[in-house]
């Protein structure tokens, strides 16, 4: 609270005086224009204190805490005539926008389809109402997304970064990471997405932990008077078929505002690993041909409220819950070839699970446009679920009957997290903005671990204490940052800031281990806008990535009768210095060089159990340096018909690993690539397409090398306007390229190689219907639901 009043006391002696201008753009028939690209300078030429905005799907447009005075604006869409005036602010202003046959310069293609922007600090991808999200889920979106690329296990990785970029949705944190978030992202619709921000290097004000950069997914907002939504039926097909029907329904009277979303998918897939691993000191070879075929079944639901007390003051929340059915059978054909026999065993495994994950959130928005001051309060709580049971059966290939080996088990995950966050932004003369603001943090987890054995000659399963274990974590986070931006000149700005983030944890393992630690975040970006067509910034930042709750579930989860895996309850975090150039270029051509160090890497590192047991072992492993080279390109090739965007990457990473018998320094060249094709109107039938594809040549992770893997897609959609119905059809990874092979680094103890394949092949055909009241409302803009980020886990 001295804080809060603090920053009061320096309002009532500041003498800026911020304002606001909105309004809303329409065509002649009144229709909405949605994504419109609205710019409002001090001059005619658009060169100073340059700042944009995109009208959202109801044609609503607003810029807040500006100065009063005079400004020039202007709106940009390609296919419509380009709009300009002189506006003087506080005030509103609705326009109607023409078509027109004239090519704009500015990075915008039609509403239906997505764009590519560079804005200040960050990159946003626009995909409301494209080919992309037409039955598609967050998961489809995010690997079309240009600079990100799919890694493995689910990661997403930003183009130039080596490490896997942290997910946000809504500015708020997610709870998952690697598969679980891969799991959960395939479970959203992307209907409800009107945007993806890329945000290369965050500032103070985001949490620890995004040291490969933050995506974060924009969902719409409820903006149309009455009730109205939308019904989406979708059917995959790869070798299995999976079916999925998502619902959206918006309603708003007045100053109460509330959406409801539901989803539902029945899935199955299929995963094929064909392995070796050599052990040369002992002279003996063993392979696993291995197919899991698992069955999902997921319900997604979530509802939010806003509810407008006055021009200033919003209150609202929001409840999400997601519940999976999920049971995966195993089939392994195992062949150990000893010195002077083989051993051929067949592995039958089932493991039937269900996890629920439950989030809420309250929020309190306080936005003073006149006056330049925002307070924005958030509680969030997260309820998370998990329950695993496996059962494995060994027998000899020659003599079915007989038992080679067999177990069960037992894990179950509790993850209980709250936090509460307080966030505070004002305006001052000289061009000063200050941003200060805290959060607290408490999680608990709690993982029982129940291990059997069986025993062959009664056939009963015996409980085994020696493996079995109950695992504690709690985890407390305080948090404080400070930001501040200025601009010294009308072309060159800097933000700079410092965040610190005081952790306590505690281990409860049959011990009980403590950990304290603070870390000093700083973190800078100096702008410097040469003219309209050129821009040049610079960026520097601290971070540190603390490891996810089950990778220090210290469990052994044995996947056959020579490997398993295991979590460590004692990682360090890892701490990296990140350094980015970025030139801007008539916005079409972005190119960026950046520096990266890291140390305390952690991650899977394959461990020898002696004499032929592999685990694979979360442990810190070593130390890496990293420089990249990036470019995006994003044209229009033909005016109303086809955009394209290419990203390339092109990154030497010297990685240093001293784990688990391998001691190592080497430096790997890393070169990934992603282009998106989009067209519309194709030959005047009302047909749009998207073609697009990606591809990894190789990176080096822990102590394993990863090979190429890449995709190629394309999708197709029309809208039918008088039922209001739109039909798409996609087919994702044709050459069915998307598939992972990797291998150990050279060391003397074992050689391991892989092939893994999935579901990553299939055809979608999906049906959108939009029902519901069009009536447009007046937008009185306070938009301070996509400023937070509420969640550090």
């Amino acid at each position: 609270m001295k804080l809060i009043n603090l920053l009061f006391c320096l309002l009532a002696i500041t003498q800026l005086h911020a304002q606001q201008l909105h309004g809303t753009i329409t065509d002649p028939q009144n229709q909405p224009r949605p994504y419109v690209l609205v710019v409002l300078a001090t001059d005619s030429t658009y060169t100073k204190d340059v700042i944009s905005t995109i009208t959202t799907e109801s044609g609503t447009y607003s810029f807040q805490n500006i100065k009063a005075g005079q400004y020039y604006l202007r709106a940009n869409f390609l296919g419509l005539k380009t709009y300009t005036n002189k506006v003087t602010l506080p005030g509103e202003l609705n326009i109607i926008m023409t078509d027109s046959s004239s090519q704009l310069n500015e990075i915008v293609v039609k509403s239906q389809k997505p764009t590519f922007q560079k804005l200040t600090d960050k990159f946003v991808f626009n995909v409301a109402n494209s080919t992309i999200t037409a039955g598609g889920t967050a998961y489809d979106v995010l690997t079309h997304t240009p600079l990100l690329i799919p890694g493995t296990n689910g990661n997403l990785n930003i183009a130039g970064f080596p490490a896997g970029a942290t997910v946000y949705i809504n500015n708020r944190k997610s709870l998952l990471t690697g598969d679980d978030l891969m799991t959960y992202l395939k479970g959203m619709s992307a209907d409800n997405i009107i945007s993806v921000e890329v945000i290369t290097n965050p500032s103070a004000k985001y949490e620890a932990g995004a040291s490969g950069g933050i995506i974060n997914i924009l969902l719409k907002k409820t903006e149309d008077e009455g009730l109205n939504g939308t019904l989406t039926l979708s059917d995959r097909q790869n070798k299995f078929n999976e079916q999925r029907i998502s619902g959206l329904l918006n309603y708003k009277k007045r100053r109460y505002a509330q959406q409801f979303q539901l989803t539902a998918t029945n899935s199955k897939n299929f995963i094929q690993l064909n392995a070796t691993t050599l052990y040369p000191k002992i002279n003996e070879t063993e392979s696993l041909n291995t197919e899991v075929n698992s069955t999902n079944k997921d319900i997604y639901a979530k509802t939010a409220i806003d509810y407008e007390c006055s021009s200033k003051i919003n209150i609202g929340g929001a409840v999400e819950y997601k519940r999976n059915t999920n049971k995966a059978i195993q089939q392994t054909l195992n062949n150990i070839q000893y010195p002077t026999y083989t051993d051929s065993l067949l592995n039958h495994g089932k493991e039937p699970g269900n996890n629920n994950i439950l989030n809420s959130n309250l929020y309190f928005k306080f936005n003073d446009a006149k006056k330049g001051r925002s307070l924005d309060l958030n509680a969030d709580g997260i309820i998370y679920n998990n329950n695993d049971n496996s059962e494995f059966l060994s027998y000899y290939r020659n003599k079915p009957s007989d038992i080679f080996n067999g177990y069960k088990s037992n894990i179950k995950q509790e993850i209980h997290n709250y936090s509460f966050k307080a966030d505070y932004a004002q305006k001052f003369i000289w061009k000063t903005t200050l941003e200060a603001g805290g959060k607290y943090t408490y999680t608990e987890t709690k993982n029982p671990y129940n291990f059997y054995n069986l025993d062959i000659p009664s056939n009963e399963y015996i409980f085994n204490p020696g493996i079995s274990n109950y695992f504690i974590y709690q985890e407390k986070i305080i948090a404080a940052y400070l930001n501040l931006q200025k601009s010294f000149t009308e072309k060159i700005s800097l933000k700079a800031g410092v965040r610190m983030e005081s952790t306590s944890t505690t281990n409860i393992q049959k011990i009980t281990n403590k950990n304290d630690y603070t870390r000093w975040l700083p973190s800078a970006m100096l702008n410097y806008a040469i003219n309209d067509n050129h821009n040049l910034s610079f960026a520097l930042k601290s971070d540190f990535n603390r490891p996810a709750f089950w990778q220090m579930n210290p469990f052994m989860t044995y996947t056959s009768n020579k490997s398993g895996v295991q979590g460590n309850p004692f990682i360090k975090p890892t701490q990296s210095i990140h350094a980015e150039l970025t030139y801007v270029h008539h916005q079409h051509y972005i190119f960026m060089a950046s520096y990266g160090k890291e140390k305390n890497l952690f991650q899977q590192v394959v461990t020898l159990i002696q004499p032929d047991t592999l685990i694979y072992y979360w442990n810190n492993y070593g130390f890496s340096k990293s420089l990249a080279l990036t470019s995006v390109i994003n044209k229009t090739i033909l005016k109303d018909c086809w955009t394209a965007s290419m990203t390339n990457a092109l990154e030497w990473r010297t990685l240093h690993v001293t784990a688990n018998g391998v001691a190592s320094e080497n430096t790997y060249p890393l070169y990934m690539l992603n282009i998106n094709n989009n067209f519309s109107n194709i030959a005047h039938t009302g047909i749009d397409a998207t073609v697009s594809g990606s591809y990894f040549n190789q990176y080096a992770q822990a102590n394993m090398l990863i090979k190429s893997f890449g995709n190629i897609n394309i999708g197709v959609s029309k809208n039918f306007p008088k039922p209001a119905i739109k039909v798409s059809l996609a087919v994702d990874d044709i050459l069915y390229t998307s598939y992972f092979r990797f291998h150990t680094l050279p060391n003397d103890q074992m050689i391991n190689t892989a092939v893994s394949k999935s579901s990553t092949r299939m055809v979608r055909v999906s049906l959108m219907k939009k029902f519901g009241n069009k009536k447009m409302k007046k937008f009185n803009s306070n938009d301070s639901g996509n400023q937070q980020e509420q969640n550090r886990i």
